[in-house]
């Protein structure tokens, strides 16, 4: 069946141990496909896709002449039959037994009567394990698409909790201060969520009726991330709460783990703690004094003892009328022009300022006596485009 791999909306398989069924159910950016059969868990998208692009690029060796039943080939109960729907239509495969030469099986199509020999990697595909059909990822994101992350420990002494919300390209944290995060730490602590796996021998029950057995009724972690939507990809808005329980039994590497919208409790290697760990504020804060584009500034406002200055940006017209040229004005304590490039440096220096220690999250009025800002000496306030200033 032509372009096969891409149409293909269901796929089961009518084994001699059991059934398998699979449903496509969402974009590829995720885990599209759900395994229905025999339990209702994410599919491996691989592993399914495989199934769908073999059956499109099996190739026939040789027709065979049948002389008798189909039980000679093994298909009058096929080892595997293969039920697929594509693009509104009902396809069926029945895999016999393996053939007169090396590495080929006996196969036929459900509505046809000719009997065919073919090379026997198909049956690899479709008999592999629930384990191998599972979806070995613990969630299914990018990093660049997450707009809120948050950690939550039980031990609040050795680690920090953290929240931080994402505006624009910019993360910000949100708790236990409010300020500028580091973009690059967030996103490598999410990156290590992105890339967290299953091993196939770790997926321990579906029913969690006792979250104490699992360390999962006080976890050691609790991660949130939530994802932003993008209709041009077909992505939903998601969110992904994902708990850390204690050391699995017999395996102290390996720690239980589970979703809150799944059932499944399952193992994952215990470093992601050491890999997810906040041992001190500062290590996601930004070190910047401020984030903003250079050319975005509109107005400077710096208040001194002596007075206030106040510098905007006007952009006008070239004299030939072709384009618009940019120009600082002096507005206070009175209006004259401003040398472009001295405003240009004082505005990079800002943008460039960097913060060498922090002191005090929540000053008080004795702080602020302390480091001399009660009464700065010098207030800036620098108002950008599209932005609170």
């Amino acid at each position: 069946v032509k372009d096969l791999s891409d149409g293909v909306d269901m796929i089961k398989l009518s084994r001699l141990d059991g059934e398998f069924e699979f449903h496509r159910s969402g974009d590829e950016s995720s885990s599209p496909w759900l395994m229905k059969e025999p339990l209702i868990a994410r599919a491996d998208k691989s592993n399914v896709k495989s199934i769908a692009s073999g059956l499109e690029d099996m190739a026939v060796q040789s027709v065979v002449e049948v002389s008798g039943g189909l039980s000679e080939y093994g298909l009058e109960k096929p080892r595997v039959t293969v039920n697929f729907d594509s693009e509104g239509q009902s396809y069926s495969l029945l895999i016999g037994k393996a053939g007169p030469k090396k590495n080929t099986i006996f196969v036929k199509s459900g509505d046809e009567n000719a009997v065919y020999l073919t090379n026997d990697s198909f049956y690899d595909k479709v008999k592999k394990s629930t384990e191998e059909f599972r979806d070995k990822k613990v969630v299914n994101i990018d990093k660049s698409d997450a707009t809120n992350f948050t950690l939550v420990w039980s031990d609040k002494e050795k680690n920090k909790d953290i929240a931080a919300s994402k505006t624009g390209d910019n993360w910000n944290l949100t708790a236990p201060v409010k300020d500028l995060g580091d973009k690059s730490k967030l996103e490598e602590l999410i990156g290590k969520i992105e890339d967290l796996d299953v091993d196939k021998e770790d997926f321990y029950t579906e029913s969690m009726d006792d979250p104490a057995k699992f360390g999962l009724d006080k976890p050691a972690l609790k991660v949130v991330i939530k994802t932003k939507a993008d209709e041009e990809e077909k992505k939903a808005a998601q969110t992904f709460e994902i708990s850390f329980g204690k050391a699995v039994e017999r395996k102290e590497d390996k720690i239980y783990a589970k979703r809150k919208d799944e059932p499944t409790v399952f193992g994952v290697k215990k470093d992601i703690l050491k890999d997810l760990a906040v041992e001190e504020l500062k290590d996601v804060r930004s070190d910047d004094f401020a984030v903003f584009e250079d050319d975005d500034v509109t107005k400077i406002e710096i208040s001194l003892a002596t007075g206030e200055a106040i510098v905007e940006k006007h952009e006008e017209k070239k004299d030939d009328g072709s384009s618009s040229e940019v120009k600082w004005k002096v507005t206070k304590p009175k209006e004259t022009g401003a040398d472009k490039s001295a405003v240009d440096d004082f505005i990079d220096a800002i943008d460039s300022a960097k913060v060498d220690e922090f002191t005090t999250d929540e000053p008080k009025d004795e702080d602020l006596e302390k480091y001399g800002l009660k009464k700065p000496a010098a207030k800036i306030t620098l108002t950008v485009k599209d932005a609170d200033p």
